[in-house]
């Protein structure tokens, strides 16, 4: 990064009077959402910059007086206002700018709003304790911070476990740019390269943000910029151009604006087996996946290959198709290809779990469903079957393992690793009175999250 925090506080000490005047007399510098293209001198950049707080107020949920939320890059304050006074919350916000901070004091003060209060301080060191905070929202202001990673952490660290963050920011579609977005866009903003929409969700899930809501909103940035460029040509004509040299770069893929919308999570594993949430299994996977591999760490990697060593030994398919239940990120898939299974079938829930999948290159055919959607689909029954991390707490209920059993062709194994509480569990003997097929017994494959788990197995008949 070739510009430093300095840089940027310089900046918009200096810029801020001269933004005032054409994008916000009030002090509000964010980008807004549009329902159609704007008018033709940008007289609805408002409303679009109001429906954009609303969006992603709306994304804080559920926020009430009980609240405590961080606005960070807070700017002249308009929006942390507009948050306490829409939500009841108390919110606190932080900016570089010192000048902005001060306008936001006098703003709060005028208001006569003792539940917001704002303060100078940088989004990569926050003076603030941990699990300060139920919520964090930010708008237009990471792209700014010259060492995101860091703030992200910052941002896990004062948000409570459950909390929420919220925010939108500039991304970086391409991974090299061109020589006009490199003019308009990041020299003149005074930032370097930054994350793309994809970056942004693996280094919000590094971190415990689990992703669950994100979107491409580059359409509004370009609507935002074609209403500022309008507003800003009358008294600030090379402005203008530049702002229409930044719809340029939008429109080539070197810059774009996304939201998201996501989760402090302190334990996935524990999360993902948690249903109070009321949250869908596919949407957590969705959220884990680009950490998912490293978070498991070695026991469970080492506990697929002696699950995948014990399930080829004990299966026969003569060439005939292996269905890979519950695959994510191809593990399995992997391990069995190691011990000599090809013809390789792959079904998960998660989309964005078949996507790291798919770059083992170890399946034919990759498919997005659930446990009890098996039935009629296309290429099965296969010549055997392994279930691994699917039967278990918040995932698949053993009442489904009928399903799993007549995916296998007659003859064929099904193999399921069983961590031993849901081995034991009532619901298990009556699932195996219920399944089309003869149980052949359970083999130790290791130990996960404290319990030993097995593969058990059964001859479909």
């Amino acid at each position: 990064m070739p510009f430093t925090e300095r840089d940027t506080e310089t900046f918009y000490d200096a810029h801020d009077s001269e933004y005032r005047s054409f994008w916000d007399s009030e002090g509000s510098l964010h980008w807004g959402l549009y329902e159609q293209e704007p008018e033709p001198d940008g007289s609805d950049y408002l409303a679009a910059c109001l429906r954009s707080n609303q969006r992603l107020a709306s994304a804080l949920q559920p926020i009430g007086p009980d609240s405590h939320v961080l606005d960070l890059g807070c700017g002249n304050g308009n929006s942390a206002l507009w948050l306490a006074r829409h939500t009841g919350a108390r919110v606190t916000g932080i900016d570089l700018s010192g000048v902005r901070v001060g306008h936001a004091i006098a703003a709060a003060t005028r208001a006569g709003m003792d539940r917001v209060s704002f303060r100078k301080a940088s989004a990569t060191e926050l003076p603030f304790e941990s699990g300060t905070f139920t919520h964090v929202w930010s708008q237009a202001t990471l792209y700014h911070v010259h060492d995101r990673r860091r703030a992200l952490a910052e941002i896990a660290r004062v948000l409570r476990a459950g909390g929420v963050f919220a925010f939108d920011d500039l991304v970086q579609p391409n991974r090299q740019v061109s020589a006009l977005a490199q003019r308009y866009v990041y020299d003149r903003l005074l930032y370097g390269p930054t994350f793309s929409h994809d970056d942004y969700r693996a280094a919000l899930a590094e971190v415990g943000l689990m992703p669950l809501t994100h979107a491409d909103w580059s359409l509004h940035l370009r609507r935002s910029y074609q209403a500022l460029a309008q507003r800003a040509m009358p008294a600030y004509p090379d402005l203008a151009l530049a702002y229409n040299k930044m719809n340029e770069a939008i429109d080539l893929g070197d810059l774009g604006w996304s939201f998201f919308r996501a989760l402090r999570v302190t334990d996935a594993l524990d999360w993902v087996y948690d249903t109070r949430d009321h949250i869908d299994i596919a949407t957590k996977y969705d959220a884990w996946a680009p950490v998912y591999e490293a978070d498991v760490g070695r026991d469970y990697h080492d506990l697929v290959e002696a699950a995948a060593c014990r399930f080829a030994k004990a299966s026969t398919v003569d060439g005939g198709a292996v269905l890979d239940i519950g695959c994510g990120t191809g593990l399995v898939g992997a391990a069995l290809s190691r011990h000599g299974m090809a013809a390789l079938v792959g079904v998960d829930p998660s989309r964005e779990m078949l996507v790291r999948c798919r770059t083992k290159g170890v399946y034919t055919q990759l498919h997005a469903a659930k446990v009890d959607e098996l039935d009629g689909m296309a290429g099965l029954p296969a010549a055997a079957a392994i279930a691994v991390g699917v039967f278990t707490h918040g995932h698949a209920p053993l009442a489904h393992l009928p399903h799993a059993a007549r995916a296998v062709q007659p003859g064929g194994v099904l193999g399921v690793v069983l961590r031993e509480d849901i081995a034991a569990s009532d619901a298990f003997p009556a699932a195996l009175a219920s399944m089309p097929a003869r149980y052949t017994g359970r083999v130790p494959v290791g130990r996960f999250d404290g319990q030993t788990l097995d593969l058990h197995t059964w001859h479909r008949i």
